[in-house]
């Protein structure tokens, strides 16, 4: 974590916010993996995209393509990190012949990715306008609006995203949803520090959420679960000396759920930066003594998705379960209440856990 995010943290402590911060804890990114995957859930072709679709793993090129190609309007994206060959490359090559078309293209990064300053030099020069976050933040979001379609989740603009990694976004074509999405885009391109509070979005059961606003939306979800519960997570970073914090009511909330009878899976990410660095170690240990299943993918295979699905309700995200993901960084998530996208993902998830190890 840059130090800008130390420094944050240091001045919660001096204006005596609720508590003392954890340190930050999930900077490892999405680049290393080399893993197969673990399920394409592709649109049918033949037949109109669904107003939501899960848009997962290798899924995602093709709808992210299809999307910018066929725009006529606007492309506006935040992007975490972007790189500028292989299949991220395509979906440059996507928006500079959008803005070659006239279609007003604008993409928001942030200055982590290596590859990034080159990207946004080759769309300037085709005529999008581009911008950097502000240094002092981290802007960790994967969204895409093109007219009225919004793509969010946890897909990078990389190389492992789109060809190995396990990812999970969603395709949302509601005009009223990709609204509030392009007005949390515009309030971050005004002021990339951060949008502070909009409006909430008249769109349930269809609700687009933003920075601070997921960690409520998770609590909702598992509380209110009456049968099962399932979450795949990249990076779930719990300490021990920080009980009040947000990670700590998502792990009790999930503890509490399993006690009442739900069935409660988690499937942690156990590649080599989490394992390193023992992420997701501390957070395991307390769902195992909970009694709560927990399973490990692969280690030589990245699962960078953030997804829990509760009944029917789905939340898919670009947070992980960490101080810097829950607190700290620029995000957006999407929390659905669908049957039919939550048994997409209970499919994804079946073939995730049984490729897993407890």
């Amino acid at each position: 974590m840059r130090g800008a995010c130390t420094v944050f943290g240091a001045l919660l402590l001096v204006v005596g916010a609720c508590r003392r911060p954890p340190p930050t804890d999930d900077t490892g990114d999405d680049t290393g993996d080399t893993g197969s995957d673990t399920g394409d859930t592709g649109p049918d072709t033949s037949e109109p995209p669904p107003t939501l679709m899960a848009v997962n793993d290798r899924a995602y090129l093709p709808q992210a393509l299809s999307m910018i190609g066929e725009a006529e309007h606007r492309v506006w994206a935040v992007e975490y990190l972007i790189y500028d060959s292989g299949s991220p490359g395509d979906v440059v090559d996507a928006m500079v012949a959008a803005a070659q078309r006239g279609v007003d293209v604008r993409v928001l990064a942030d200055e982590e990715g290596y590859d990034t300053a080159d990207a946004l030099e080759r769309l300037s020069a085709a005529g999008a306008l581009t911008k950097l976050d502000a240094p002092t933040v981290t802007t960790h979001t994967k969204l895409i609006l093109a007219d009225d379609v919004t793509l969010v989740g946890s897909h990078n603009l990389t190389s492992s995203a789109m060809d190995a990694n396990t990812e999970g976004s969603v395709r949302v074509a509601v005009p009223e949803v990709t609204a509030f999405y392009a007005t949390y885009f515009e309030a971050l391109w005004a002021n990339p520090e951060g949008v502070g509070t909009l409006a909430p979005a008249d769109t349930a059961p269809i609700v687009p959420l933003h920075d601070r606003g997921v960690t409520q939306a998770l609590l909702g979800c598992i509380e209110d679960a009456e049968d099962r519960v399932d979450l795949v997570m990249y990076a779930l970073s719990y300490r021990a000396e920080y009980p009040d914090s947000e990670v700590a009511e998502l792990l009790t909330a999930l503890s509490a759920a399993h006690e009442r009878g739900v069935t409660v899976r988690v499937v942690l990410d156990h590649s080599s930066w989490i394992v390193e660095n023992a992420i997701n170690d501390a957070a395991a240990e307390v769902l195992l003594e909970a009694g709560v299943a927990v399973r490990h993918p692969p280690d030589w295979h990245v699962t960078h998705a953030k997804v829990l699905t509760c009944d029917h309700m789905v939340i898919v995200s670009d947070a992980n379960w960490s101080y810097s993901g829950l607190t700290l960084y620029n995000g957006t998530s999407l929390q659905a209440t669908d049957a039919a996208l939550a048994e997409a993902y209970r499919v994804w998830f079946e073939d995730i856990w049984a490729s897993g190890e407890g």
